[in-house]
């Protein structure tokens, strides 16, 4: 395929993926006055996966997240802080489907969060974008 090709799939519908997880500043091992955030973090990663069967076959979709922040810099590597922040992109080849899968990515992680015992805000922070 030529590079106009890809140029031109990068740019049908795309956009960054803002995550924030939020809960209560806990040391690395389970304690029951904090919320481990990380593991929230990993199960929305992973659930990501299963997103594309939610949407057409025939129309190729990737949703990605590539940076994980943690604002707790306490100085100590066994703590985590009160939020973690999760960067990504939604890339599709069918404008359509870029809606239904922020309205689903949406859902997923406000729910996976909640089922860590913290919650999470998404953010789809600059509307379109063209990653390079």
């Amino acid at each position: 395929m030529s590079d106009a090709l890809y140029d031109d799939l990068d740019r049908r519908a795309s956009c960054l993926i803002k995550i924030v997880l939020t809960g209560r500043q806990a040391p690395g091992s389970p304690q029951p006055e904090g919320d481990d955030l990380l593991p929230a973090a990993a199960a929305i990663t992973t659930s990501i996966g299963h997103l594309y069967r939610q949407v057409d076959a025939f129309d190729p979709t990737s949703v990605t997240l590539g940076d994980a922040r943690d604002a707790g810099d306490t100085g100590h590597f066994d703590t985590t802080g009160d939020t973690v922040t999760l960067w990504g992109t939604i890339r599709c080849a069918a404008e359509p489907d870029l809606p239904k899968l922020q309205r689903r990515l949406t859902v997923l992680a406000e729910n996976m969060a909640q089922a860590y015992h913290c919650t999470a805000t998404v953010d789809y922070p600059s509307g379109r974008t063209n990653p390079t």
